[in-house]
């Protein structure tokens, strides 16, 4: 894609708005007919499309950003990797080692950095699972 101008805004937009890419869905005390009824009309001149089933993965870059403020005291780090999606069979070995490694105060990443080495005050990983390979991440860094 390259820049994100409005030409690319557009196409991006016109690729995946289409009525083969939506879902429509209500809860509640409705009458179905009347609500596709309303639908049709709001969404007539949508053009139908093919669905797409799945976006491509984005490409990780290990890129290291480094910024030097001698008046602060507090360093923050922030490390991310590509987990694997939610239908995974692997998600619930994944959330585990996520659990076992920073969910909380006696995870191994709070009890090792911060109360044996005192080196932060605060440490976690988090998990943070999707629908399509790739565009899921694992985040380790200081809490907010």
């Amino acid at each position: 894609m390259g820049r994100l101008d409005q030409k690319n805004l557009f196409a991006y937009h016109n690729d995946r708005f289409r009525g083969g890419n939506m879902v429509f869905s209500a809860a509640g005390n409705l009458d179905h007919d009347r609500f596709a009824e309303e639908l049709a009309k709001k969404f007539i001149g949508l053009e139908g499309g093919e669905t797409l089933h799945e976006l491509s993965a984005p490409e990780a870059s290990a890129r290291v950003v480094l910024r030097n403020k001698k008046s602060l005291e507090q360093v923050q780090i922030c490390l991310g990797v590509p987990s694997p999606p939610i239908t995974d069979d692997n998600r619930y070995a994944t959330l585990i080692l996520n659990t076992v490694l920073g969910g909380g105060m006696s995870s191994r990443l709070f009890q090792t950095i911060r109360e044996e080495r005192g080196m932060a005050y605060s440490i976690y990983s988090d998990l943070s699972p999707c629908a399509t390979p790739g565009h899921c991440a694992s985040t380790l860094g200081p809490r907010r």
